[in-house]
């Protein structure tokens, strides 16, 4: 759950409306008491069709993606020819068909706190992949089908916090048949449907259009503050869409007019008009092609960015609602001094009787209004990142202590002596366990040590925007006393 830019909030479940991450409840999955959830949701049953043509070798269409544009503006982006095998489908028919592959994935948290999200079958063994966010933190996990069946997922197999994706482990006999991949980046403005749970209404469906493809990379702002909060990857691939996503719909498939999984519904940004966003297929793909043979369980998960490692989420929460809030504040008063200075220019009648003097006096403490505003505005998105660097700070510690202790288990799994046969073969599975975790921590620490290092630079150049400002202030000042000696 994070807060970034001027007030970009992470949706939670607890009662706090923070940015983004569609989760039942926003951000983070919607979050409640166990108790409380039990029968609480109605679930929907759906008929499973038997989608046998859609099979598509989505890792192979993948392997040579069409360029991104490296302009911030919207990117114009060539589309590959559909899959032709797939015929073009109503809304209706459609849902129909996608509708039982679609999953609701709820994970218990600590004091039994249950967050909501969404997920969708992946392959013909029945993993499932979801938002990593989604299962961020998780002591167990649960997936519900659209028949009301469910089935515990016993571990992920495979895990990609820069991309915002997970695929899960769930032994289910008979499971709903897969969604296929899309195998090319959706055209702009295509239609598309998001299909998940949102607030835990089961079997939701919203429909819209592709509005851009978009790299974090070429995100400014809020988006870009959020985005470098939680340490995406700068090339990596998103949707932007006007299908409406709410908390609950995290992880949740967003399909083409085929029905192929074109991306993984994963934020939306509050403040805006329909700015959803979905993480590309592509990066689906390159995640189920590396998945794991075993499952790894959910306390080898890396220390949660959103939460603290299993540490109650409200105490993190509370202090980024602090923030945001004091971000909200400073941009409400520069716009009431703006719109106080237009006033005074317009109705004023003081001003216009006043001598010419008077009248630069007058403008010059209304500018100086605006500019001590917007100076209190850059210092508290200073203190902001200060908080996130430190956060980083924090967590490339719990990741190098992480690390540490995987390599003294690897050294003593190396030097454990005489094994019988079938001491030898647990022992080789378990450091082929440890050397994929240890690899997934040395990641975790290089994306720390970039995210590090980005915003140290946003940093500095906040530091000399400050002083500019401060500068500027000084100024108008030396103007008024000027101007009044005279």
């Amino acid at each position: 759950m994070a807060l970034v830019g001027g007030a970009l909030l992470v949706a939670s479940g607890a009662g706090l409306t923070l940015w983004l991450l569609p989760h039942a409840g926003g951000g983070l999955p919607s979050v409640t008491p166990r108790a409380e959830l039990d029968g609480s949701v109605a679930k929907q049953a759906t008929a499973p069709v038997d989608p046998s043509s859609f099979a598509t070798s989505a890792s192979d269409a993948y392997a040579n993606p069409t360029p991104v544009n490296d302009s911030p503006e919207i990117e114009e982006l060539a589309t590959e020819p559909r899959d032709a095998r797939l015929p073009v489908l109503s809304l209706q028919e459609l849902v129909a068909v996608a509708e039982g592959s679609v999953v609701r994935v709820e994970t218990t948290l600590e004091a039994d706190e249950v967050a909501i999200g969404s997920g969708f079958v992946a392959n013909d063994r029945g993993d499932v992949v979801t938002n990593y966010h989604v299962i961020d933190g998780a002591r167990s996990v649960q997936v519900i089908y659209a028949d009301g069946t469910s089935q515990n997922a016993t571990g992920y197999l495979a895990i990609a916090p820069e991309h915002d994706l997970a695929v899960l482990r769930v032994d289910a006999q008979g499971s709903p048949p897969p969604l296929p991949l899309a195998p090319a980046r959706p055209a702009k403005a295509s239609s598309v449907c998001a299909m998940g749970s949102p607030q835990g209404l089961d079997g939701t469906v919203t429909n819209g259009i592709v509005s851009s493809i978009r790299q974090i990379s070429t995100l400014d702002g809020q988006l870009r503050a959020f985005a470098d909060f939680m340490q995406y990857d700068p090339q990596g691939t998103w949707i932007q869409t006007t299908a409406p996503i709410s908390g609950g719909n995290s992880g949740g498939p967003l399909l083409d007019e085929r029905g192929q999984v074109v991306g993984v519904n994963s934020f939306h940004h509050p403040d805006g008009q329909n700015l959803n966003f979905a993480i590309s297929a592509e990066h689906i793909a390159t995640l189920l092609a590396r998945t794991s043979p075993r499952p790894t369980g959910w306390v080898h998960l890396p220390p949660s960015r959103l939460r603290g490692e299993r540490q109650p989420q409200g105490q993190s929460q509370d202090v980024l609602a602090k923030i945001a809030e004091a971000v909200r504040e400073a941009m409400e008063r520069s716009r009431a001094a703006a719109e106080n200075a237009r006033e005074r220019r317009n109705e004023n009648p003081a001003i216009a009787a006043s001598s010419d003097a008077d009248k630069s006096i007058t403008s010059l403490n209304l500018a100086l209004t605006v500019a001590a505003a917007r100076r209190e505005s850059l210092q508290i998105e200073r203190r902001q990142l200060s908080a996130m660097i430190e956060a980083i700070v924090a967590q490339g510690r719990q990741v190098e202590n992480r690390g540490a202790a995987l390599e003294d288990e690897l050294a003593r799994y190396s030097y454990g002596g005489n094994n019988s046969p079938a001491q030898a073969m647990m022992q080789d599975a378990q450091i082929r366990r440890v050397q994929m975790e240890l690899q997934m921590m040395r990641r975790q620490h290089d994306s720390l040590l970039s995210q590090m290092r980005r915003l140290e630079s946003r940093a500095a150049e906040i530091d000399e925007r400050i002083a500019q400002a401060e500068a500027e202030e000084k100024r108008i000042k030396q103007q008024i006393a000027k101007l009044r000696r005279k």
